[in-house]
């Protein structure tokens, strides 16, 4: 028996034992145990917040994040910005790849926003949660900077103290780690207070953000608390949220989403008030490396009947995007709707004006062509409905599904007969026929409602599907490419964005922020700017069994574009002036942007430490930079600081006046100063122009008009000498080319042709310096040196101007008041676009190379808060319209290679975004 239990003694199979209890059994126990007293952080969130977040794998989230495209530009917002440093060093230290951390990071995490700011979260350690247990006895070992371990009672906490920030409480409970903002917050949850209390600390009657039944009508009272339900029972909330596929999921209560949605559109928000939907909308995010697809979930009712015909039916298969090109720039694809319920909707939604103009145009056809919109359109029209633009043509096409198409022609056919509707079939291009059509007013003003201006419109019939256009170009574009299989279905681009949502879809919207800028993204809040860094997108709206879900899948898109630097916007502190002016050192340390602020006060941002030096005028004044002084660091002089009533003081890029100053030159200014290498120019309102050099001394140039400067004299080159061109707005009208000294040159002065703002526009061609002038009825001039009109000048523009054009080189470039961009070749040929939604009563106009491309952009602001950008050939430039006005200062503010622009918004803030190089460059 002895040596029967010494062999069983054997040590290997005593190693084996003792292997399989370390590494098997062990982990086993382990895991069970994992299981025992579990809690799911719903147990201790409050049953009352504003928002409710929940990241299903933090590892997976964490990763996906660090490896998105776009995380850079996400972090420069103002709103995100504090948490980059923390991101940069989680990417750094190389966290993430590390075993342990990777096997205790993906457990979930879920957390409650309390509507005063309060927050609280509670992750789930998952199978490591034994070692919970193991906390009490290491807790008081545990040191870092500003950690403190508080013992109270029975239980225990770390407080986190960073100095001059905010205290953390962390807390570990069961197999969750909760943490929270406030102490109250977390002692209440740690207490395990049955889910029917509220330990939110909310006074009673407060609305509950998160119940998930009755509904929402946005104009009306919140749902009564025998409506509204409680979280109670476990996971509740994170299945409102649906499978853990998501990276991220949030519920919110639906005033504030569809508040965020509407954003101030009168349209959108009289659709959503005759809309019922969830007390709560459930949003989820997952990250990809370029693009982000969003998911909104609600239950979607209305008590109006023309809307309940359209939501309580579920969305079809859709297979719209296969009449449309693959060039399609932009959408609006409206699916299983046919024209008459569309239009019984859009009249139950919008102003009775609207509804009126729709019946009243139906009773004119009736009368005019005999037939209503029964016969005329409900007749033959299918359930299917697009407007899109293509790519570089500026003009839409309007789509409409043919459903029989015998029906449609004997519709056109009885319209053409009358005297109200006529057909030109003669316009043929490429060998292809493209009637054209004059429709009435009334059948114009029904294609507006639809934001489609077509009074003449071509038209073409393809494939079951009826094309209508200002262009034939486009439609034969059109039509080309789906006869050739290229459409917007089998594109690259559509394929990536409609992937996540599937074929089904009521509605989408494709967009290219080039081209236009849907109705959620025109805000100005930090979700709307991070997704305006993605410059494509696709929108849809699916409905199935009474839930509507809405997708938004964006990806950057190709091209350059801008990336708003961190630290910006910049509050100015008062009421921003017209102008921001970029002053730079040879140094390369840091720049300055300067401007006006109140009209008397000039400040100077140090753009590498974001310090504000300012400095009061006392008087309204204007800021100049002066870069022939060659300031090779801050503290050297910089810039002309100069007030209306004369008084001038040169200072440095921290607003420090420099000694021998300052100096009055004695009279008021007419307009505003200008620099001139060492010296600053000073239009006075007694026809003079005074100078003031860097050492503080004074003189005056002996002008051959005795008319005050109401726009600034120009400085340009001239082969080897400086010259100076003028306007004086006065009875004569003659535009002054002048030598630096005032004396005016052979063959000047001109006549300008007639009343004008501004002042001439010095032009460096291959044939020398030229001058050119617009007047405010268009007439632009162009003349050599010597005084000569430049052959096929003057050339006549449509419209009023009132500021001069830019010339980039090769052309001129203007903006009409109306907001038509022009133009003009150095032989007087003429192109032009209108800028959409634009007027220009004031503004600038400006060209530089801002991609690197060679070739510079045109940079144009005018009466709203918008900074519109184009390249040579009208295409948009992406990350455009920027949210600023007046005059952008546009330079290289950090030293390393690439311009940044910098401007002021209408809500007193100072902007600046880097421009993107293109790609391939």
């Amino acid at each position: 028996m002895e040596e029967v239990a010494r062999k069983n003694r054997n040590p290997f199979v005593i190693a084996l034992i003792a292997v399989v209890i370390v590494f098997v059994a062990v982990p086993i126990a382990v895991i069970c145990l994992s299981f025992v007293g579990r809690v799911s952080p719903e147990a201790v969130l409050p049953d009352t917040f504003a928002a409710y977040v929940r990241v299903p794998d933090v590892m997976r989230f964490t990763d996906r994040l660090l490896a998105h495209e776009s995380l850079p530009d996400i972090l420069a917002e103002p709103a995100v910005a504090p948490l980059a440093p923390a991101i940069a060093r989680i990417r750094d230290s190389g966290l993430t790849e590390r075993a342990l951390a990777r096997f205790l990071g993906n457990g979930n995490l879920e957390g409650a926003v309390l509507a005063d700011g309060r927050l609280i979260a509670a992750y789930d350690v998952g199978i490591a949660s034994p070692l919970m247990a193991l906390a009490p006895f290491v807790a008081g070992r545990i040191t870092g900077k500003n950690l403190y371990y508080v013992q109270a009672g029975g239980s225990f906490r770390f407080e986190y103290r960073p100095e001059g920030g905010a205290v953390w409480f962390i807390a570990p409970y069961h197999n969750l780690l909760v943490v929270s903002n406030d102490s109250a917050l977390i002692e209440a949850a740690l207490k395990e207070a049955p889910r029917g209390e509220d330990v939110s600390g909310i006074t009673e009657g407060a609305p509950a953000a998160d119940s998930l039944t009755g509904t929402l009508d946005v104009d009306g009272p919140s749902p009564s608390p025998e409506e509204a339900t409680s979280v109670g029972d476990s996971g509740r909330l994170a299945r409102r949220l649906g499978s853990d596929e998501y990276d991220i999921g949030f519920l919110v209560d639906s005033r504030d989403a569809l508040a965020a949605i509407a954003n101030g559109d009168e349209a959108i928000r009289a659709v959503i008030a005759k809309l019922d939907v969830s007390d709560t909308l459930a949003l989820t995010v997952r990250i990809k490396p370029r693009e982000l697809d969003v998911s909104l979930r609600t239950r979607l009712e209305s008590k109006a009947p023309e809307l309940s015909a359209i939501l309580s039916k579920d969305s079809p298969d859709s297979n719209i995007a296969a009449a449309l090109p693959e060039n399609a720039q932009y959408s609006t694809l409206v699916s299983g709707i046919p024209p008459e319920r569309l239009l019984a909707a859009l009249k139950a939604v919008s102003p009775p004006d609207v509804g009126d103009s729709i019946d009243r145009a139906d009773r004119t056809a009736s009368s005019i062509l005999g037939m209503g919109f029964d016969k005329l359109i409900y007749s033959w029209a299918g359930d299917g409905l697009a407007v899109f633009g293509l790519e570089g043509r500026p003009r839409p096409v309007f789509a409409l599904k043919v459903a029989d198409e015998a029906k449609r022609k004997a519709a056109f056919d009885a319209a053409i007969a009358t005297f109200a509707v006529s057909e030109d079939d003669t316009f043929v291009i490429d060998g292809v026929r493209v009637p054209q059509l004059k429709l009435p007013d009334f059948l114009a003003g029904l294609l507006g409602l639809f934001k489609v201006s077509v009074p003449a419109p071509y038209y073409l019939v393809e494939n079951g599907w009826l094309y209508l256009s200002e262009s034939p170009e486009n439609l034969l574009a059109t039509v080309t490419a789906i006869r050739k299989g290229n459409t917007l279905r089998e594109g690259d681009t559509w394929k990536l964005l409609s992937a996540p949502s599937g074929s089904k879809e009521t509605l989408s919207l494709f967009y290219s922020l080039d081209r236009a800028i849907p109705f959620f993204l025109k805000g100005h809040s930090s979700v709307t700017r991070a997704l305006r860094l993605y410059r494509q997108g696709l929108a849809r709206l699916s409905i199935e069994d009474g839930e509507a879900v809405v997708t938004l899948a964006v990806i950057p898109g190709s091209g350059g574009g801008v990336a708003p630097l961190p630290g910006y916007p910049v509050e100015l502190g008062g009421r921003a002036g017209d102008a921001v002016y970029a002053v730079t050192f040879a140094s390369g340390r840091s720049s300055r942007l300067v401007t006006v602020v109140d009209k008397t006060r000039v400040l100077a941002l140090d753009t590498a430490t974001l310090a504000v030096h300012t400095f009061d005028a006392g008087s309204p004044a204007w800021c100049v930079p002066a870069p022939d002084l060659a300031p090779d660091k801050p503290e050297a002089p910089a810039l002309w600081v100069v007030t209306e009533s004369g008084d001038v003081s040169l200072m440095n890029g921290n607003l420090e006046i420099a000694q021998g100053f300052p100096v009055s030159v004695g009279v008021a200014l007419s307009s505003c100063p200008v620099a001139d290498a060492d010296r600053v120019l000073l239009p006075g309102t007694d026809g003079s122009l005074r100078t003031v050099d860097r050492a503080g001394n004074l003189g005056a140039l002996a002008l051959p008009f005795a008319d005050e400067l109401r726009s600034p004299p120009v400085i340009a080159a001239s082969l080897a000498r400086r010259v100076i061109a003028a306007y004086p707005k006065g009875f004569s009208g003659m535009l002054w080319l002048m030598d630096a000294s005032g004396a005016a040159l052979p063959g000047w002065p001109i006549p300008a042709g007639g009343i004008a703002f501004g002042s001439p526009v010095p032009c460096e061609t291959k044939r020398g310096l030229e001058l050119a002038f617009l007047t405010q009825s268009g007439t632009l001039s162009r003349y050599t040196e010597s005084g000569q009109a430049v052959k096929g000048y003057p050339a006549s523009l449509p419209g009023v101007f009132f500021f001069q054009p830019a010339f980039d080189g090769e052309c001129l470039w203007a903006v009409s008041s109306s907001g038509v961009l022009y133009r003009i070749a150095l032989d007087g040929a003429v192109m032009s676009r209108q800028i959409p939604d634009f007027t220009a009563s004031a503004g600038s106009i400006a060209c530089a190379d801002i991609d690197g491309d060679k070739a510079p952009e045109i940079l144009v602001t005018g009466d709203g808060n918008a900074l519109f950008a184009y390249r040579g050939d009208f295409t948009p430039i992406d990350g455009f319209p920027l949210p600023i006005w007046g005059r952008p200062a546009i330079a290289d503010l950090n030293g390393d290679g690439s311009l940044e622009c910098a401007g002021v918004g209408l809500d007193n803030q100072l902007y600046c975004w880097q421009f993107r190089k293109k790609r391939g460059n």
